[in-house]
């Protein structure tokens, strides 16, 4: 298919089983491949008019686990997320939106679009830290807030508001970031102290 091909399918007077079919062929496409299409803005698009629970899923007594306006968002994330890895200028308007997701009611829409804020090498994608702090309950999310806190130019004013929540996933960012960034833990010892003791607090970050 050409571009105003892919376009015209990704329209929203085509079927969802249509437009699936055309997102998975778009995501298996190499990167330079999906830019030449010029087809990113069709696919946000689509992302942001595409409602997480369709007709379906309203009328049904239980959701479906396989509803197809999960997998269209799901793909569009991923394909911006593709794209964005290579050509985080190309991608960079999109990003409040993926920050907006993290509030889906769905975990798959939640932790995909954790991974592409994660992924893209953007500054703008660090905006995402207040959220992700908020809903540290899961190593997805404490993985990606690593990856966030690297990417800061303040890494310190992230980690003193990851301290006012701070759980055992907090304590999974610290050790993650002492791999990289010894002297910015130790700079935050007192505090971990303050949370934890001495009861095992050295002999964890040593392993």
């Amino acid at each position: 298919m050409n571009c105003e091909e892919y376009r015209k399918k990704l329209k929203l007077n085509y079927g969802n089983r249509e437009k699936l079919k055309v997102l998975k062929e778009l995501y298996q496409m190499e990167v330079d491949e999906i830019t030449k299409l010029n087809i990113l803005d069709d696919v946000f698009e689509l992302l942001t008019s595409t409602k997480e629970r369709g007709f379906e899923d309203i009328i049904s007594t239980h959701y479906t686990s396989d509803s197809k306006n999960k997998a269209i968002i799901y793909y569009c994330i991923k394909i911006i997320e593709k794209v964005g890895i290579k050509y985080p200028n190309l991608v960079y308007i999109y990003i409040p939106y993926l920050i907006k997701l993290l509030d889906s009611e769905f975990e798959c829409i939640r932790f995909a679009s954790a991974e592409a804020l994660a992924n893209i090498p953007s500054k703008l994608t660090i905006y995402a830290y207040p959220k992700l702090i908020k809903k540290l309950d899961n190593e997805v999310y404490a993985k990606v807030l690593v990856k966030l806190i690297m990417k800061s130019d303040n890494k310190e004013a992230i980690l003193l508001k990851l301290f006012e929540n701070f759980n055992e996933y907090s304590l999974y960012v610290i050790k993650e970031l002492y791999k990289y960034d010894k002297e910015l833990v130790y700079e935050f010892i007192p505090l971990i102290l303050k949370e934890f003791g001495n009861n095992g607090l050295y002999s964890f970050l040593q392993k």
